[in-house]
């Protein structure tokens, strides 16, 4: 009898320590995507939400469909953010700040160097992605 209840009570200990360790290491999704300071509308008036982080790199991301005019900052597996650059001024993804348009990298050509963030992290410079 003793052994049946030794037994149950460590499958209840087990039991709590695997949901109180689930419930540790889940994936906190964190989302200040679109959401910006007052006055966007001046600097981006026709604000679209198109872009998602979903199934991308760390990194940071040129909004095509908002002119470049706007950002993201993509953390797997949950997190986005996104910022506006300054009036007069796109994300320059090829050198992921925000430059004045007539020396900026051309939005329209902005997601083919979305492959630029797969740098992050790379500490061998014989891996690094060229562009």
């Amino acid at each position: 009898m003793a052994k049946v209840y030794l037994t149950l009570l460590s499958v209840l200990v087990l039991a709590l320590f695997s949901t109180n360790l689930a419930q540790k290491t889940r994936v906190k999704r964190q989302s200040l995507a679109y959401r910006f300071a007052s006055g966007v509308e001046f600097v981006v008036p026709d604000l679209r939400e198109s872009f998602t982080c979903e199934n991308r790199d760390y990194g940071y991301y040129a909004d095509v469909d908002n002119n470049c005019q706007v950002f993201h900052v993509c953390v797997p597996p949950a997190q986005h953010f996104s910022f506006f650059c300054p009036n007069t001024t796109i994300f320059d993804q090829r050198l992921l700040v925000c430059n004045d348009e007539l020396f900026a990298t051309p939005c329209r050509e902005a997601e083919r160097f979305y492959v630029i963030n797969q740098n992050f992290g790379v500490t061998d410079p014989d891996k690094l992605v060229q562009i």
